[in-house]
């Protein structure tokens, strides 16, 4: 069901419940006695001596983890839950909750009955007809839910005491309307402006000196006549990948794993399906219609449906909150259309278009990518037992061809290699490893004795070896005069442009006409074609030619260099245009409010900082693996 066609109905309580189950931060804690066994009960982190259970983390995460897969299409595994950040997420707001419940505590800031019954009221998914709360209604959802009532009310509770420590935090901070105004009329302020383009060209032809001068240049700028030190390399790349062929992985790994991932390789049944509610009556008459001749879709367009809310597409059995709409329309054997449906809120009428059968990816489907996950997580116990013989290998003075057939690795050499990555041709040398430790350590490791071992990323090791240092050397005169001349002409060309925009400018500053100046060096004067903004660049200004505009006043003249190339700008400011503060007065209600949202939520972040700082807070991370079920590494 589209959720704007359900905002228009008669705000049917289960809707908010269906839609997310209340956009409360409880905790469900669920029926993972399994889980609990294996990790001994113990709990995934704690913030002083409280601790987040097991269970609670678990059901949190579940359900997440549930709620990302539906939006990213596609089972979520533990791996890629880590590599989502989702872990670390769910976990971090679970940490912050209960830093947050401690102080309370500590402080004797309870939620009261009265305060959570407030906000159960609140809940139109527990209103009656007469938008009242409705315990039976309560009571029913949270056991269509399998939801405790007890835990239920108790994240209430939780969220209502984090509501009073953050009102406690943020209480009076209000910026003054002033304040608002003037960070509005700062932000939104424009600025328009003339200029003229200077290019390279206005200058000149730059003759040759001659050797004198050239030889005192090339002296002066020896760095960029200097060859730099390149050295050769030679390394040792460790990672799981070089020792999977080693691993003897048996028939019986790969079934226990598959058993264990099967959930991952099964897509359920889905049905594509259109759907239309309401009153019985409605539903009756529309059924009615449709067997008089009219179809599905002239029925409900009739009614108000818009295709996007009665087209559902595609949907699993799970996706179909209500339970007897979908006994139905799950029950049907052919595509057609239902009786009318009592659900539990509403009326139903399904049009079922096509059945999409159940797939399963069997054992032999995914025998490949199980084989390599557990060799792979096999591999990095050999991995580590390769990193023990380096290391004494390398204590014992042992050269890196040697350590290399002791370890069953092949040498990579890198021929030569500058400081900054570059050989000796200047180009990027592409077969060193992208952490910049690499590089740092070549630098600082002494000719034909191997390095530390370096960990690069996640499980994967280097140590090297220089065989060779071809040291820097500044290239004769002779060699590089025809470099020297071209660079000496580009530091010319540069000054000599910069000394003409500097004194256009000042004649400018001075009263000169624009287009006099313009005229002076064969350039028309042009018009920046919008609107200035502060701190926004352009194609045309620069950043620094745009700081200086905000800085000046209508009629000055500014220059600086274009974004790209060589060229300069000249530009005069002509106008300043301030926003109307009177005529935006909504606008700065908004924007004060954000304003002091903003420095509330940074309040906030600071407090919950100041907690966690002061409780010590530990991550049980053994216990956080096997509750997103991450396989243990062989042993």
């Amino acid at each position: 069901m589209a959720l704007e066609r359900l905002r228009k109905l008669s705000k049917s309580p289960i809707v908010v419940v269906l839609l997310g189950l209340i956009a409360l931060s409880f905790v469900i804690v669920g029926n993972v006695g399994d889980t609990v066994r294996s990790t001994g009960g113990r709990a995934v982190a704690t913030v002083g001596s409280d601790e987040i259970g097991v269970q609670e983390f678990y059901s949190e995460y579940n359900r997440q983890a549930n709620q990302l897969s539906q939006q990213i299409g596609q089972p979520l595994t533990p791996e890629l839950g880590v590599q989502l950040g989702l872990v670390d997420q769910v976990l971090g707001t679970m940490i912050n909750r209960t830093a947050l419940n401690k102080h309370a505590r500590s402080l004797g800031v309870v939620g009261s009955d009265k305060s959570v019954k407030r906000e159960l009221y609140k809940i139109e998914a527990f209103q009656g007809g007469d938008q009242r709360f409705d315990p039976n209604q309560y009571e029913l959802l949270l056991k269509a839910n399998n939801i405790n009532q007890a835990e239920f009310e108790s994240g209430i509770r939780s969220d209502v005491v984090i509501d009073q420590m953050f009102d406690m935090v943020k209480s009076g901070i209000t910026p003054p309307k002033g304040l608002a105004e003037l960070i509005f009329r700062f932000q939104a302020e424009t600025r328009g402006a003339q200029y003229i383009m200077l290019s390279p060209d206005l200058v000149g032809a730059i003759e040759d000196p001659g050797d004198d001068a050239l030889k005192e240049f090339y002296e002066a700028n020896a760095a960029i006549f200097t060859e730099p030190e390149l050295r050769k390399i030679s390394y040792l790349d460790i990672k799981p990948t070089d020792f999977t062929e080693s691993v003897l992985v048996s028939e019986e790994d790969i079934q226990e794993l598959y058993d264990r991932l099967k959930a991952n390789y099964i897509t359920s049944e889905s049905r594509m399906i259109k759907q239309i509610f309401g009153s019985e009556d409605m539903i009756r008459e529309a059924r009615s219609r449709i067997d008089a001749g009219e179809s599905f879709d002239e029925v409900a367009e009739s009614l108000g449906f818009r295709p996007q809310e009665f087209n559902l597409g595609s949907v699993m059995e799970k996706d179909i909150s209500d339970k007897p709409v979908a006994d139905v329309v799950f029950g049907m054997t052919e595509p057609g259309i239902t009786d009318p449906i009592e659900g539990g809120l509403s009326w139903s009428l399904v049009e079922l278009l096509d059945i999409e059968p159940e797939v399963v990816q069997t054992l032999d489907d995914v025998r490949d990518e199980l084989h390599r996950q557990i060799a792979e997580r096999s591999a990095q116990d050999l991995v580590f037992e390769a990193l023990d013989a380096i290391e004494e290998e390398i204590a014992s003075g042992t050269p890196m061809a040697d350590i290399a057939r002791k370890v069953g690795l092949s040498v990579k050499v890198i021929e030569g290699v500058s400081r900054d990555g570059q050989n000796a041709e200047g180009q990027t040398v592409s077969a060193i490893p992208e952490d910049p430790k690499f590089l740092e350590e070549a630098f600082a490791t002494v000719v034909g004795f191997a390095s530390d071992v370096l960990e690069v990323s996640e499980n994967q090791f280097i140590t090297l070896q220089v065989d060779e240092i071809t040291p820097s050397v500044l290239k004769p005169f002779e060699d590089v005069r025809v470099q020297a001349l071209a660079e000496w002409r580009k530091v010319q060309r540069a000054n000599r442009l910069e000394e003409l925009a500097q004194s256009l400018t000042e004649r400018g500053n001075a009263g000169e006409d624009f287009a006099v100046l313009g005229d002076s060096v064969g350039r028309g004067v042009l018009t920046v074609p919008t609107p200035i903004k502060r701190g926004e660049p352009t194609e045309l200004l620069s950043s620094g030619i745009v700081r200086q505009l905000f800085s000046s006043k209508a009629g000055d003249f500014v220059y600086g260099n274009m974004p790209e190339g060589d060229s300069l700008i000249v530009a005069k400011l002509t106008n300043v245009d301030i926003p109307n503060t009177v005529a935006a007065g909504k606008v700065i209600d908004s924007f004060q409010e954000q304003i002091g949202t903003q420095m509330s939520r940074d309040i906030q972040d600071l407090y919950v900082g100041g907690l966690l700082g002061q409780y010590q807070v530990k991550r049980n991370q053994a216990a956080i693996d096997q509750v997103i079920g991450i396989l243990p590494q062989s042993q």
